[in-house]
């Protein structure tokens, strides 16, 4: 574990090296300035988790440090030292950003749960940042990694979209990408900085929708009946994404097309204005379930606007590569794992295969031969799919050998069977000896 960094800027070399022995003994790495202005170069050349100064220094005086500091460094803790415990000084340092203010004598027991907490809080915000970061890269408009004419459109239309307020529709299998087209809206638009609430209406029970989505009266108590906020209360300013909107009761659509008409609820006795974006998605035909009375023409006509059609994956299969490299890369990071690439039979297979599942299958399988790959490459022993829906045609289908064949049906039925050898034995036709062997030749475990 790396020691956290601390910078202490101070002119009295008896405190600096009180506080470096206090720190060390704690663990903390210590740096020391004498000066403002030096201690600002050691920033611009380092990272630290914490600054200590003075109030009295050379150059410049400790305030004036902590206001240079934050026009570069918004969040970096700084405590402010003094013998001089005037609640002037004290006021004036918390309102330019100080993180404390701490007096001489410095007392081990008074800085060191200060320290901790100032550093911990440091380390989040930083992460939180990093994140975020890693969120608004990966669902940018320009960095989808797609290259299929069918997936730029998609993405020409996000950016287009993204510049808009109005609700969006979005279309597709299930596993196709909708959530992550959804996000790269809201992610490539002006509330990017603001949240992005997803509710999937097909999980939500049809009777509890209206409030979980738009909030409602609780039991009053008093003389004030209080509003139970819904998931569009967690979304203001930001994104409300309805997912599998074809699920969505009768009564919650009419709330939704009033607001979406308004820009405001009627909660409480009044109206309330709120301000959301509205992103939504379906896998289902929704001009038969317009045309059977189970949705709301006016409010399809209101949330389609702005649609968009993600094709299935069966319908480009040149996206297959970079989805796959791009998931060997997240898996790689999530379980530790040193997998550079899939090699050509690997690539046919998968090719080869229908994907009903589309991305999050894919996606799947990829993780699953990230954790069986034995070597830096992933080969066609890695992968689980269902090679019975291979067709005839397919070039993949080709290559594989009956022992291949026989290898992945063992492992599915064992996989189906939840490894029950018994039931398995008896699915495939063989006893549990002869199962015993061919998981042993296959090395199928």
């Amino acid at each position: 574990m790396t020691s956290k960094r601390i910078l202490v800027v101070d002119d009295e070399p008896r405190v600096v090296n009180s506080l470096e022995v206090i720190l060390g003994e704690k663990g903390y790495a210590v740096s020391k300035a004498a000066s403002g202005p030096a201690a600002l170069e050691m920033i611009r050349r380092e990272e630290y988790d914490l600054v200590i100064a003075d109030l009295i220094l050379p150059g410049m005086t400790g305030l004036e440090l902590l206001k240079t500091i934050r026009k570069s460094h918004a969040d970096l803790p700084v405590f402010i030292v003094t013998t001089f415990a005037t609640i002037n000084a004290a006021v004036i340092a918390m309102k330019e950003g100080a993180e404390d203010f701490i007096t001489k004598p410095i007392l081990e027991s008074e800085i060191q749960i200060k320290i901790e907490r100032a550093i911990e809080r440091y380390r989040i915000i930083r992460e939180n940042a990093r994140l975020k970061r890693e969120i608004e890269v990966r669902f940018s408009y320009e960095t989808h990694g797609y290259i299929s004419r069918a997936m730029h459109e998609v993405y020409h239309q996000v950016e287009e979209f993204s510049k808009n307020e109005r609700p969006v529709w979005i279309h597709g299998e299930a596993g196709a990408g909708r959530e992550e087209v959804a996000k790269s809206i809201h992610y490539s638009s002006s509330r990017k900085e603001h949240p992005f609430i997803k509710v999937d209406c097909s999980i939500v029970p049809r009777n509890v929708q209206q409030v979980k989505l738009f909030g409602g009266r609780t039991a009053a108590r008093g003389p004030r009946e209080t509003i139970m906020p819904g998931e569009i209360d967690l979304a203001r300013n930001g994104t409300l994404f309805l997912e599998n909107i074809e699920d969505l009761a009768l009564e919650a659509q009419s709330t939704l097309f009033d607001y979406i008409e308004k820009g405001t609820l009627k909660r409480g006795g009044g109206e309330e204005e709120i301000d959301v974006r509205i992103i939504c998605s379906s896998t289902r035909d929704i001009a038969l379930q317009v045309k059977e009375e189970k949705f709301r023409q006016d409010l399809y006509f209101q949330l389609s606007i702005l649609p968009i059609f993600i094709p299935p994956l069966r319908d480009r299969k040149e996206d297959i590569l970079p989805l796959v490299n791009k998931y060997i890369a997240r898996w790689n990071e999530e379980h530790n794992r040193n997998v550079k690439s899939i090699d050509q039979d690997a690539l046919d297979l998968l090719r080869a295969y229908h994907w009903p599942g589309n991305n999050r299958e894919l996606e799947n399988v990829v993780e699953r031969a990230v954790l069986l790959a034995r070597k830096e490459v992933i080969e066609p022993d890695n992968l689980l799919i269902n090679i019975v829906s291979l067709r005839e045609d397919d070039p993949g289908l080709k290559r594989l050998s009956l022992d291949r064949v026989e290898k992945e049906h063992i492992a599915r039925v064992l996989e189906y069977t939840n490894w029950n050898k018994t039931k398995a034995s008896k699915i495939l036709g063989i006893n549990r000896k002869t199962l015993l062997e061919k998981r042993k030749k296959y090395n199928i475990e």
